[in-house]
């Protein structure tokens, strides 16, 4: 295949969709993929070059499935890396460092925050898919009755802080702005600080971290706009930790995330921050630790000897997914609503995850098990003989050791 168009024109073009739909094969193989992904209700969509081939793959419902391999001459690929760089405005003539952008695309009425990777046979790309006719609402997060209630009451107070923790992926983000939308936003003055800003939420103050607006200047900034509501993004240092928990204790409803496991965790980073554990003590609100699993189809699901269920085969009723037998994912909580200050001026990690949780991870995963919504072998996996579940739900942690395969 001969390469006639220059990527450097291409760039030149006003926008995403500009250079996706072009008439040529670089951007046609790209508008393919994305129109895949969004078919598939893919998640993310990760590009990998290797030495002789690019690999794409689709992660949908938790899983990375190769969407397709592009094993065409060196020059014809290399074009395509430039074509993808252009469509996401990546830099063109780095390919050194690493990059992030976001962009949308009207073939797929969606956004995307992409970042580029150099490897050591070229350049890597994910894509993480925010799409824009999808509001998250908090019916659709698919919380226990109960945990929804908690949350519903958190965010209708005047004051406090609501964290979420889990890794990447883990619909931490999304939870949050389905919290938004339960809010008045009309009648109250809604900020958010992101970085990147990944969905447009309507009647929303929305900012963008960059080099000059740091974390901790934009919640200055926030504080000075006469907020009601304040989302923080990402906890991230020290000050903005300590600013977070300010604005909370000044009379501010204030939402944010942090990196940690579970939400003892939260707790224990806080403090590893250097806050204040006064600061931290009095204004906890809800704090929460989340992870997606895969549901399993009722109508193949096999039921095993462990009183439990394991994943079907496939069936009409699961046929339309690329997982067999996989229907959809579903969250498991771990929270803690007003938790005891003295739990957190003596904080021992133990002793809190015993006396302080409402759930954890495993025993949601547990009664998901129990009811046939995810198979066995994904309970098992959370499995935490913990002191919260000796003491909390002993009869229940008896039945969890039978259902675990030793």
């Amino acid at each position: 295949m001969v390469v006639k168009n220059s990527y450097l024109t291409i760039a030149k073009a006003n926008t995403s969709d500009d250079v996706i739909e072009k008439k040529d094969f670089f951007s046609m193989t790209w508008k393919k993929i994305f129109a895949e992904a969004n078919e598939n209700k893919a998640s993310d969509i990760h590009v990998q070059q290797f030495e002789n081939f690019i690999r794409v793959k689709l992660r949908i419902l938790g899983d990375l499935c190769i969407s397709q391999e592009i094993t065409e001459t060196e020059e014809v690929r290399t074009t395509l890396i430039n074509r993808l760089k252009a469509i996401c405005h990546f830099e063109l003539n780095i390919n050194d460092e690493a990059q992030d952008r976001s962009f949308s695309l009207k073939v797929t009425n969606s956004r995307y925050r992409g970042v580029v990777t150099p490897g050591i046979f070229g350049e890597n790309f994910v894509f993480r898919i925010i799409r824009e006719e999808e509001l998250p609402t908090i019916k659709n997060c698919l919380l226990p009755p109960q945990i929804e209630k908690d949350l519903l009451y958190a965010i209708n107070r005047k004051q406090g802080f609501i964290c979420i923790t889990g890794p990447t992926g883990s619909g931490k983000s999304t939870t949050l702005q389905a919290t938004l939308m339960e809010i008045a936003r009309i009648k109250k003055n809604v900020i958010t600080i992101e970085d990147p800003v990944e969905r447009i939420i309507p009647d929303t103050v929305q900012q963008q971290i960059s080099h000059k607006l740091t974390w901790s200047k934009a919640i200055k900034a926030a504080m000075r706009q006469d907020p009601d509501v304040i989302l923080i993004g990402e906890i991230r240092d020290r000050e903005s930790a300590s600013l977070a928990l300010e604005a909370a204790q000044t009379g501010h409803l204030v939402l944010s995330t942090l990196h940690t496991n579970d939400v003892s965790g939260i707790v224990d980073r806080l403090i590893g921050l250097g806050v204040d554990r006064k600061l931290i003590a009095d204004n906890l609100l809800f704090i929460s630790a989340q992870r997606l699993v895969q549901k399993i189809c009722s109508s193949c699901r096999q039921p095993n000897k462990l009183g439990g269920y394991d994943q079907g085969h496939g069936c009409s009723q699961c046929e339309t997914s690329k997982i067999k037998g996989i229907i959809g994912r579903q969250p498991i909580v771990e929270y803690s609503l007003h938790p005891d200050p003295k739990s957190i001026l003596n904080f021992n990690k133990q002793e809190f995850k015993q006396t302080q949780l409402k759930t954890s991870l495993y025993s949601e995963a547990l009664r998901l098990s129990q009811e046939g919504i995810i198979s066995t072998d994904e309970a098992n996996q959370w499995e935490e003989k913990d002191l919260w579940e000796t003491k909390q739900n002993p009869r229940q942690n008896q039945e969890a050791g039978q259902l675990s395969i030793q």
